[in-house]
């Protein structure tokens, strides 16, 4: 099977269904990149991460610089915990991957663990342009705000967050805290605008 072919077996019949039939063909060709690479995707979607690792290493042992196999090792690093290997396989992978939101909000994650804002910043902001629909992200980047010292755009980001939640109340609140810490006259503007829509 090609990479292609197992996600989209993956996507429809799940990661329970994947480790049953990788670890089947694995057992026909023990040594097969791309069976190991589906296995270790299948241990990843079920949260079997110890397994996901040690698969998707031995995929990358046969096949060195690969990309679809580095970032789901990147993904499985992550869950395990173990943040540095997983934003250097991240890393690797977003060359090939430029604009795979997944793998952008991993390492954003990830230099968010380890106190790096201006990255994390950087990768968050990233997410947010390629899929504005990812409403968590403005939480992300509140808190990775509050965490620099800047309020207002903390609260500017937690009163977005908050108004995509249909939350007004504390939208407001935010936006009202935002204002407060905010003296550019045109973000001033922008911020009264979002009041007014929470009020109404």
């Amino acid at each position: 099977m090609k990479k292609l072919q197992i996600r989209l077996f993956l996507n429809e019949r799940g990661g329970r269904e994947g480790i049953k039939k990788f670890s089947s063909l694995l057992r026909e060709k023990p040594g097969d990149t791309n069976t190991l690479y589906g296995l270790g995707v299948s241990y990843v979607m079920v949260g079997r991460t110890n397994e996901a690792i040690a698969a998707l290493s031995k995929a990358l042992k046969l096949s060195p610089h690969n990309e679809y196999i580095m970032r789901e090792l990147g993904i499985a690093y992550f869950q395990a915990q173990e943040v540095d290997k997983a934003l250097d396989a991240l890393q690797a992978a977003l060359h090939s991957f430029p604009h795979d939101t997944t793998i952008l909000h991993y390492l954003a994650q990830g230099y968010q663990e380890r106190g790096q804002w201006d990255q994390a910043l950087s990768f968050y902001q990233q997410v947010l342009e390629l899929d504005p629909r990812r409403v968590e992200i403005y939480h992300n980047l509140g808190v990775v705000y509050d965490k620099k010292g800047f309020l207002g755009p903390a609260h500017e980001n937690f009163g977005l967050y908050f108004k995509e939640k249909r939350e007004r109340e504390t939208a407001l609140y935010h936006f009202r805290k935002a204002l407060e810490h905010t003296q550019d006259g045109k973000k001033r503007r922008e911020l009264e605008g979002l009041i007014e829509e929470c009020q109404r």
